[in-house]
C-alpha cells in the first residue's frame, strides 16, 4: 500500500494514552475556537449545541487524563496493567446525543 504511514508498534500503553490526551486537548481547543467564532458572529442559537459538545469533550479529556495518571503509577507492572485493562473493559458504554 502506498500513502499509509506505518504505525510504531513499540509504543507503551502510557505513550499511547499520552498521545490520545494530546489529541483530546486539540479537539477541545477546536470546539473552543468554534465557540469563539460563533460568539463573535453573534450566533447565539449555536451555543446550546456547542455547550453540549464542550461538556462531552471535557469529560473525554478528564477520562483520558485519569488513565494517563493511573498508567504513570502502574508503570510496567503487568498485574497492574491487567487490572486496569479489566476495569476499563468493563466500563459501560454511553451513547448520548445533543438535546
Amino acid at each position: 500500500m502506498t500513502g499509509v504511514t506505518a504505525v510504531d508498534a513499540d509504543l507503551s500503553a502510557l505513550e499511547i494514552f499520552r498521545a490520545a490526551l494530546a489529541h483530546e486537548k486539540k479537539v477541545s481547543e477546536s470546539i473552543r475556537e468554534l465557540y469563539r467564532a460563533t460568539d463573535a458572529a453573534g450566533d447565539l442559537s449555536s451555543r446550546p449545541l456547542l455547550n453540549w459538545f464542550l461538556e462531552e469533550q471535557i469529560e473525554e479529556e478528564a477520562t483520558v487524563s485519569e488513565i494517563v495518571g493511573q498508567l504513570e503509577l502502574v508503570g510496567d507492572d503487568g498485574s497492574g496493567l491487567l487490572r486496569m485493562d479489566t476495569r476499563l473493559s468493563s466500563r459501560p458504554t454511553e451513547t448520548t446525543e445533543p438535546a
